[in-house]
């Protein structure tokens, strides 16, 4: 009695002990903190190709900006000359139309004293003179006036009339200047505004990256705590025994419960396991319904193993054993043997 009271307290330890390998480890084998890690750093490692792809950009962007802003101040530099030379021309046409006012005035004026003293002939201007002398310097003194005031007359008007076209031609130049330099200040500020969503863009990009980083630090923690987890539950399961969960189809290919007759196959990929191990040599993927995880199998022409995996394909009363090469796994093939469970 003593002997089998021990017996069923060992069962029931090693049933409660593989539970808890189910309850705490297998989960890792959906959410897989390993794969998300790696599948984080990958996304981590497309966030920095953007990020330089984004940085070079900014380079790029800057050049062109500098570029913008010298073009600017070029253009509201000959914009501010052009305007200049507009206000010289405006005065200048001022002054000629002033002139041609005082000359004309001027014309009236001499027209209106010839009209008030009658109008004279050169003929009347030699009787009319004390003197010969008199008379030429008479005669000269109106020929210069009218030559003058003609003469005058004429500089004035061909001064307005280009005064009048330089200044139609600056004030289209002006227009166009204007119009070149609105183009370009649109284009820095657009160049401005591309800058300011690219340095958003690549701080989004650095926050999302830490972010990940964290996540993949907290993600390996959880792995390295699991594996602790994994080995020290493994070393302390005691001798188990099939779980109470086997089918009733099942009990009856036991003999003294220590023994199972199991069909095994044989694979060697890479990873790890349910309960957050590396694969290697020993590694047994087992249904824990029929052999719970933590269990020390014995398995004829392979020798020890541990039930630490799972699989889709492994169902009832089939294992499958890791070996290092698939050369190998091929070779054991599909064996139907009797394990020891212990």
């Amino acid at each position: 009695m003593p002997g089998r009271a021990h017996t069923h307290a060992a069962r029931l330890l090693g049933i409660a002990s593989a539970a808890l390998l189910v309850v705490v480890l297998p989960a890792y084998a959906s959410s897989n903190p390993l794969g998300t890690a790696a599948s984080l750093r990958a996304q981590n490692a497309g966030l920095e190709a953007k990020a330089r792809s984004a940085s070079l950009g900014l380079y790029s962007l800057d050049a062109r900006l500098a570029g913008a802003e010298v073009r600017l101040a070029t253009l509201r530099a000959r914009l501010g000359r052009l305007r200049a030379e507009r206000g010289v021309l405006r005065r200048e046409l001022r002054i000629a139309r002033l002139g041609e006012r005082i000359s004309q005035q001027q014309l009236a004026l001499r027209v209106r004293q010839l009209y008030d003293e009658g109008e004279l002939s050169p003929l009347e201007v030699v009787f009319g003179a004390s003197s010969l002398s008199d008379a030429i310097t008479q005669l000269d003194d109106m020929s210069r006036v009218t030559r003058m005031n003609d003469d005058v007359l004429a500089q004035l008007r061909v001064a307005r009339s280009h005064t009048v076209t330089a200044t139609r031609t600056l004030t289209l130049r002006t227009l166009q200047v204007e119009e070149q330099a609105r183009a370009a200040a649109a284009i820095e500020a657009s160049l401005v505004q591309t800058l300011a969503d690219r340095r958003v863009f690549i701080v989004r990009l650095t926050t999302q990256r830490d972010l990940n980083g964290a996540q993949i630090r907290e993600l390996e923690a959880q792995a390295r705590a699991a594996q602790v987890r994994a080995r020290q539950l493994v070393q302390a399961t005691p001798a188990a025994t099939v779980a109470t969960t086997v089918p009733t189809s099942l009990r009856g290919s036991f003999s003294g419960s220590q023994t199972l007759a199991v069909t095994v196959t044989g694979y060697s990929l890479p990873g790890r396991t349910a309960t957050g191990l590396p694969v290697g040599w020993g590694v047994a993927a087992v249904d824990p319904r029929v052999i719970p995880l933590g269990t020390h199998l014995w398995i004829p022409g392979y020798g020890d193993a541990v039930a630490a995996d799972v699989g889709g394909a492994i169902v009832g009363d089939r294992i499958d054993l890791w070996f290092p090469s698939a050369a190998e796994a091929e070779s054991w093939g599909l064996r139907t043997v009797t394990i020891a469970l212990h």
